[in-house]
């Protein structure tokens, strides 16, 4: 049986592998420059609360960008990978195609819709259990224990 990635022909793969590698490029150029615009913010603390609120806000918020650039570029290299091994285009946990038009919206996905639908709805009621039972923890009364009322 052929494998997914024979199935595609030889010019997809590779216009495949060359749209990878120019995101490649542009994500690393991106992420360096995030990094340094993170790094331009660790030098001396704004002395007025409100600059250092603002300045805050801006270290988060490029904490969050460098972690998204750094995991698109997890995915993209894993993609790569894929290609080299001739496994691109299967869907990573049950093997079956991913449709060519989720892949030419992403070619790095590593899950066919059906995957990734069920991975996101399981990533879901897991944060939606730890939500809850974290709040739970903290609805929970003060005084569990039998206290002795200073009240007669």
């Amino acid at each position: 049986m052929k494998s997914i990635a024979q199935k595609l022909r030889k010019t997809d793969v590779e216009r495949f592998r060359e749209k990878l590698e120019s995101q490649r490029a542009e994500t690393k150029q991106l992420l360096h420059r995030t990094e340094g615009e993170q790094k331009g913010l660790a030098g001396d603390r704004p002395p007025e609360l409100g600059d250092f609120c603002i300045e805050s806000a801006a270290r988060e918020y490029l904490f969050e960008r460098v972690s998204q650039q750094r995991r698109l570029l997890n995915h993209i290299e894993r993609s790569l990978e894929r290609i080299h091994s001739g496994t691109f285009g299967e869907c990573i946990t049950c093997g079956e195609e991913i449709p060519r038009k989720r892949l030419d919206a992403m070619p790095w996905t590593e899950y066919c819709l059906h995957c990734q639908d069920e991975r996101e709805r399981t990533t879901r009621l897991s944060s939606t259990v730890a939500l809850r039972s974290s709040a739970a923890s903290c609805l929970t009364p003060f005084s569990m224990s039998p206290a002795k009322s200073s009240h007669r």
